[in-house]
């Protein structure tokens, strides 16, 4: 049974980001994870937050109202962060294909004053998310030219 109600939230973090490279999914030690993250946040460190973020993307767990409080975090504390792990966030939320056009231009903004900062690994993330954000948006553009000529 698993024991997730008596971990800190830390541990937790760490179990999310490491249960893909484990191959050990289970649906049920998430949800419950989430829970106690989300009651616990204050608890959180930056790193913590971005292995709770690569974690919910790499298990492709969408759940928005946590990835919004988790990129909420990120924003409030991006001063704490390295350019790579905002790289990192920044790819792996653009991924999860949630719409937050502010959150996205305030980390790209910050990402753009830290520019000297960047490796050609964490540009190459950058990159990524600004391309995945334009396909969304070019796809929402197209659905919306799709129901006005239907």
């Amino acid at each position: 049974k698993p024991r997730v109600l008596q971990m800190s939230p830390r541990d937790l973090a760490v179990l999310m980001a490491s249960m893909p490279k484990a191959k050990m999914i289970s649906r049920t030690v998430i949800r419950n994870a989430i829970k106690v993250m989300s009651a616990k946040v204050s608890d959180l460190n930056v790193l913590d937050v971005c292995a709770a973020m690569v974690g919910c993307c790499e298990l492709n767990y969408r759940d928005e109202r946590f990835l919004r409080l988790l990129a909420s975090i990120v924003r409030s504390r991006m001063n704490e962060m390295t350019a790579a792990w905002l790289a990192t966030v920044l790819a792996n939320y653009s991924q999860m294909r949630i719409e937050h056009p502010a959150w996205f231009d305030a980390i790209l903004f910050e990402l753009f004053q830290r520019q000297s900062e960047l490796r050609e690994k964490d540009a190459t993330k950058v990159a990524y998310a600004m391309l995945l954000l334009a396909a969304v948006e070019r796809h929402e553009a197209e659905m919306a030219k799709i129901a006005m000529t239907s």
